[in-house]
């Protein structure tokens, strides 16, 4: 595999780790078939093993990986119909994160939110698809934090 990217800047690390490799996934450089090793990952990436874990945990949740028969972790074959479903799903929990979120948001957590969309409709203008993923990505996580329920 190849070194995929080094992590810069604030963000949590799983976030930063799952961002990368859903990026990889979508982009090809990751193809279908792909065994990804934690341990390796981890190295490449210069992070512990926990961030890669919890990050290829949201990647299978979503679709983007399986866990083969012997617990190895595999880029899946993406259909259109998949990401339909694994959409359609998603945004019913994220629609409740956000009627929840909405009912305990405070001042300042409505500026934070407002920030990001910001930054999203900036990205739209520059036309910028993988920033505009990265900050997407930001702004879900944004309202599932909010929401204060870890099982969303």
């Amino acid at each position: 595999m190849k070194n995929i990217l080094k992590i810069e800047g604030y963000e949590l690390l799983n976030q930063k780790v799952y961002r990368l490799l859903k990026e990889s996934i979508v982009k090809g450089f990751l193809e279908p078939g792909t065994k990804l090793l934690e341990n390796k990952i981890a190295e490449e990436m210069h992070v512990s093993r926990t961030p890669v874990r919890e990050a290829m945990q949201k990647l299978v949740a979503e679709g983007f990986v399986k866990t083969a028969p012997n617990q190895t972790m595999v880029v899946t074959e993406v259909s259109p119909e998949d990401v339909k479903e694994v959409l359609q799903i998603r945004g019913v929990l994220e629609g409740l994160a956000a009627r929840i979120a909405a009912k305990k948001i405070n001042r300042q957590e409505i500026d934070e939110l407002e920030n990001v969309v910001a930054q999203m409709n900036l990205q739209v203008t520059k036309e910028d698809l993988s920033s505009y993923c990265k900050v997407d990505d930001e702004f879900h996580d944004l309202i599932l934090h909010l929401c204060g329920n870890k099982w969303i």
